[in-house]
């Protein structure tokens, strides 16, 4: 592990924020990450910024706390703990004054230029596009405007994790990728707009047509048998059709409390731009 530690801010705490997140903080890394005051995360058990419910969250050998900017003050990177601030905008960002700004929020539209906030600045997948100011890049080659400094690849496949340093990821189709040979069925949709209410929990076998959960009385009903392995938190109003939860077909063959091998890849490209910016930041 590196001596040298620089704040790094993770954008968005949920599964694939939490895989960055493992990886950079086994690098040596001093990582924050922000989060909404009521982010919807589907696969919340392998999801560090959980922590704005639980107040605090075990993913694997990682703990992460939900903090205030003063409680932040007060804690050393010592401690191991993950420090969750709710930051709904930039306002905290502009406070810590971050070296690395990963953004894990999956928006999958276009965002303003982001490269201002930080002097390395990494979106993950569609949504961002890369021009970055620490490569031998031909000046006036910068394409489309760009607005991160990298752009790490999300979608399952062959290019899963490839570090962009110019150009965009690959749009999204808006089909899942095939799990267990299964797509699109494995995703559980909310039947109507109103409050969700789970029947089964994060971790459960559940089989084709079960019930679990409800949206405004209205049941959500498994299309396959499978591990469950997200749903969203009980409470949270939701949008007719939204995802709110995921049926793995692989069953008792996965866990829903391990970080996933497509969260993995995504970690150790975060990690290898991390140590190839290291000293120059450093300097």
């Amino acid at each position: 592990m590196t001596a040298i530690s620089l704040t790094t801010v993770i954008r968005g705490g949920g599964d694939l924020g939490t895989g960055v997140a493992y990886h950079l903080h086994k690098q040596g890394a001093r990582v924050i990450i922000t989060e909404l005051a009521h982010p919807k995360m589907v696969r919340h058990t392998v999801c560090l910024g959980y922590a704005v419910y639980n107040g605090a969250q075990r993913v694997e050998d990682l703990t992460s706390q939900l903090m205030t900017i003063d409680e932040l003050h007060s804690q050393t990177q010592a401690s191991g703990i993950i420090p969750v601030l709710i930051d709904s905008e930039t306002s905290l960002i502009e406070l810590l004054k971050p070296q690395f700004i990963f953004d894990c929020r999956m928006f999958k539209y276009d965002l303003p230029d982001q490269r201002p906030l930080a002097p390395a600045v990494i979106g993950l997948g569609p949504g961002f596009t890369a021009y970055s100011r620490w490569d031998d890049i031909p000046k006036g080659s910068a394409g489309e405007m760009p607005n991160v400094d990298y752009v790490i690849e999300t979608q399952r496949g062959e290019h899963l994790g490839d570090i962009i340093t110019q150009g965009r990821a690959i749009p999204n189709t808006g089909v899942p990728g095939v799990i267990g040979g299964e797509s699109s069925r494995r995703l559980l949709r909310a039947p109507q707009a109103g409050t969700f209410t789970g029947t089964r929990q994060v971790g459960d076998l559940i089989e084709a047509g079960e019930i679990v959960g409800y949206v405004g009385g209205k049941p959500v009903i498994s299309a396959i048998a499978g591990l469950l392995r997200g749903l969203v938190h009980d409470g949270l109003e939701v949008s007719a059709g939204e995802k709110i939860g995921d049926c793995d077909p692989r069953g008792s063959a996965v866990s829903a409390f391990k970080i996933s091998d497509k969260a993995h890849k995504i970690g150790e490209a975060a990690a290898e731009i991390y140590r190839k910016l290291l000293p120059r930041l450093h300097e």
